[in-house]
């Protein structure tokens, strides 16, 4: 599998949205951000026709985050 960094994703994105790169990488960094920050909160997150993040609670008593995806993933992924 072969991994995409945050710059060439920034770059794609930037491409797609009509922003600089540092526009799109600040997007990124603050969409990062807020997403965790709602998650800490106790908040899930939903990104439309994307998915769920919201915070689950392993068997040893660590949080993380549980990402549920939206059928429109589901269906690209295995057409």
């Amino acid at each position: 599998m072969r991994m995409i960094t945050t710059d060439q994703l920034a770059q794609k994105m930037a491409f797609a949205a009509q922003l600089t790169e540092q526009q799109a990488h600040a997007a990124m960094q603050a969409m990062g951000s807020t997403v965790l920050i709602e998650i800490e909160k106790g908040h899930a997150v939903e990104l439309q026709g994307f998915g769920l993040f919201d915070l689950a609670t392993r068997g040893d008593g660590t949080r993380a985050v549980r990402f549920r995806q939206h059928n429109n993933v589901k269906e690209a992924l295995n057409p």
